[in-house]
């Protein structure tokens, strides 16, 4: 199954962004060990990493690890901040992405606000990675630095609940890693159209 996003039309203005609704085209559901989320996405805003997220939710080659289906699947949550943001989506589960999944950061105007799912930027090469957050409340200052591409649609109470399980400083990578490790166990696209 190959799966795209097609914006049609003239481009989008910024006003046309910032007001840009959830798609209901592709809803990507993650199932974890805490329970599922729905994430819709935003592909007036960020269609290159609207794209390529739904790539590796399908499926890809992983360097060194062969074919795994979804590069999400079995990845742990492995940066919680309570009631703040949890984040996901290293494949080697490492906390720290890898550039084999490196890509062009791409400028969003959404508001940013509880629910938004952003991709996180290397901050050395200031390009997105695989790996991604999702926002547990309001900032809108988020979408400067990062690219939202997405909203939790269904399930948000379950990324507080991640967000709370008991956690503990990581001094290597800087961050707070649940004690015991929180993971996606399934990840299904709906497409709509």
């Amino acid at each position: 199954m190959i799966v795209s996003v097609t914006i049609t039309g003239c481009a989008p203005s910024r006003i046309d962004k910032e007001n840009e609704e959830p798609s209901e085209d592709h809803i990507v559901t993650f199932k974890t060990t805490e329970g599922p989320f729905d994430v819709s996405l935003y592909p007036m805003n960020a269609p290159a990493t609207c794209e390529q997220f739904l790539k590796w939710c399908e499926g890809i080659e992983v360097p060194g690890k062969g074919y795994s289906g979804s590069l999400y699947l079995g990845n742990d949550f492995y940066n919680v901040e309570p009631g703040r943001f949890i984040q996901t989506g290293d494949v080697f589960n490492q906390g720290r992405g890898h550039e084999a999944f490196e890509r062009e950061y791409e400028r969003t105007y959404v508001l940013s606000e509880a629910g938004s799912v952003f991709m996180v930027k290397n901050p050395k090469t200031n390009l997105n990675n695989s790996i991604f957050g999702i926002l547990l409340e309001d900032n809108p200052n988020i979408g400067k630095n990062f690219t939202v591409f997405g909203k939790v649609t269904d399930g948000l109470d379950i990324c507080y609940k991640i967000s709370n399980v008991p956690s503990k400083f990581d001094e290597n990578l800087g961050i707070k890693k649940p004690i015991n490790a929180v993971k996606i166990t399934e990840v299904n696209i709906i497409n709509k159209r």
